[in-house]
């Protein structure tokens, strides 16, 4: 039976911190900048939160999720909307014919999969020439925490030398300094919260409930998760900087390692 990730996934009508919402705007940015006229793909799209900006730059887009619960959200923002096809799916074995994309996205999930695997299934269904763009928490920082789902972090060294197994070349680069200080350990603490809350038997509703209390008590400014991020949206991350990084050094300076991995030639 496959995992349930809908209770880490970042659900429209959720509250989120200012930091969480510029996180997620900027790696559909990342992303649009890469999707120009391409046929995408989107690997583990959860309810779909970038897919309406991205079809205003790609060409079309197939986007999918393993999660029931996830896709439906999707599905009942994007329904009947021209250049979106959403599928339900296993990113371990993608059902899409060899040569099919110009580009794959994984935004914020590689961690939760064999990337091996993946890789392997990437390559498959890329054109030549074609690249994987993703984005990940950059386990090299301190006090980092993983997630209860993750399977693995990966830090640029080791990134660069799974995706040269696997037929590609990286490009590396960092975004949102790590926090020092007191501001890194207001982080620790509400990371610590989330994970805590997370793993309580209690439905997704009760959950959210419980997670606005704490907000209120440590005065957290949090606000509504929209459906479908905006122009407005994109606006607010645009200058939001990613410092490119040397794939074969390891770095503690920034949270999100954003990156774009080639498909070099070769049939396989």
């Amino acid at each position: 039976m496959p995992k349930d990730f809908s209770s880490i996934t970042e659900f429209p009508g959720r509250k989120v911190g200012r930091d969480r919402m510029e996180i997620i705007g900027r790696r559909y940015l990342f992303a649009a900048d890469v999707a120009a006229g391409k046929r995408v793909l989107e690997v583990g799209c959860g309810p779909g939160l970038g897919l309406g900006y991205l079809t205003g730059v790609a060409a079309w887009i197939v986007a999918g999720d393993i999660t029931t619960v996830s896709l439906a959200r999707a599905w009942a923002t994007y329904r009947g909307r021209p250049g979106i096809r959403l599928v339900q799916f296993d990113a371990h074995v993608l059902p899409f014919r060899d040569a099919s994309f110009d580009l794959v996205l994984a935004m914020a999930m590689i961690c939760y999969l064999d990337v091996d695997v993946f890789l392997a299934e990437c390559r498959r269904v890329l054109m030549r020439g074609g690249a994987v763009v993703f984005c990940t928490p950059n386990p090299e920082i301190p006090g980092f925490r993983p997630s209860r789902f993750s399977t693995r972090y990966y830090s640029g060294p080791e990134l660069a030398e799974v995706a040269r197994q696997h037929g590609f070349a990286l490009e590396l680069f960092g975004g949102f300094p790590a926090p020092r200080g007191r501001a890194r350990l207001a982080q620790r603490a509400i990371a610590w919260g989330g994970t805590v809350l997370a793993a309580l038997p209690l439905g997704l509703g009760n959950q959210e409930r419980l997670r606005e209390i704490v907000r209120q008590l440590i005065r957290y400014d949090a606000r509504l998760l929209d459906g479908e991020l905006t122009h407005e949206h994109m606006a607010i991350v645009r200058d939001i900087p990613l410092v490119p990084l040397r794939p074969d050094r390891g770095t503690a300076e920034y949270r999100i390692l954003y990156g774009i991995a080639r498909r070099s030639g070769g049939s396989r």
